[in-house]
């Protein structure tokens, strides 16, 4: 198995409302594409943090994380409605070891 995580922080004008809906549009968009087998997307529960928001996901193996990461969802979301609306952004990947 292989975790996926993204945190991140989303730019300052950026209000409640269009936060709460990307990360409902991730969901909609990211979790249904092939590979992808648990997807938790949220808000942090602390304030002492760099990041405000993560999304987590699971996959079977670094192929299936290749593959998620060339579909063409993936991109457009991620190019078109992800990276516009954020400030920093970290991403790691993890191998059940």
């Amino acid at each position: 198995m292989v975790l996926h995580v993204i945190m991140f922080r989303f730019k300052s004008a950026i209000g409640s409302r269009r936060r709460e809906a990307l990360v409902r549009r991730a969901r909609e968009v990211l979790a249904p594409l092939p590979g992808v087998r648990n997807f938790i997307a949220g808000e942090a529960i602390r304030d002492d943090i760099d990041y405000t928001h993560a999304i987590g996901m699971l996959f079977d193996d670094e192929a299936a994380l290749d593959a998620y990461r060339a579909h063409p969802a993936h991109i457009a979301f991620r190019d078109r409605e992800f990276v516009p609306l954020v400030e920093q952004r970290q991403a790691y990947d993890f191998a059940e070891g």
